[in-house]
């Protein structure tokens, strides 16, 4: 069941970002998007899980996990997505706030405005109310504002592209953040 709603949210993620909610509001947030962003800290092991990672150094942090090959959820609310045996993504809950921190200054319980405020109003997609996305092409540098853009084809260009994208409880709070490859966000793969 929570590997259909991970799945579910993805997709929700991808067919959502399509369009963009251009803002002329100038963000000083991320100006790029780099791998050493993709990381999230266990604060009390002080020890990160970042994007490319193997899963036998992630499985020395978090211990073993239950779930597919692909989308593994281990104690304390971590998920992660593989590909082969590389991290392509992670999903942080309000079950991991407290044990588990993204590195790019975002927190659980942050609102959007706070969210936009640290990362950037520019280049945000912000299409509905419960949804926050950042894209990223690391190729040629820059933000992408509409999927439908984005001109990668072949799934390893789509590895490329990263996205951060937050959702939001009904109070307008982040409950989860997680961020992937455009790959992995397209095809859980």
């Amino acid at each position: 069941m929570k590997k259909l709603l991970i799945v579910a949210l993805i997709v929700c993620i991808s067919l959502l970002a399509g369009c963009s909610n251009s803002n002329n509001n100038s963000g000083s947030g991320l100006k790029e998007i780099k791998t050493s962003d993709l990381c999230v800290t266990n604060i009390n092991l002080d020890a990160k899980i970042c994007y490319g990672d193997e899963k036998k150094k992630v499985e020395t942090i978090v211990g073993e996990g239950e779930g597919s090959s692909t989308l593994i959820t281990y104690d304390n609310g971590i998920r992660v997505m593989y590909r082969g045996d590389k991290v392509a993504g992670v999903i942080l809950t309000e079950e991991s706030d407290g044990v588990f921190e993204s590195v790019i200054d975002v927190s659980m319980g942050d609102s959007k405005k706070v969210i936009k405020d640290k990362l950037g109003n520019d280049n945000a997609i912000d299409t509905i109310a419960k949804n926050l996305d950042y894209f990223y092409d690391s190729d040629v540098k820059h933000f992408i504002k509409e999927t439908s853009s984005n001109k990668k084809s072949t799934k390893e260009e789509m590895e490329k592209v990263y996205v951060i994208s937050f959702l939001f409880d009904p109070a307008g709070k982040a409950d989860t953040i997680m961020w992937l490859d455009w790959r992995m966000a397209m095809y859980l793969q």
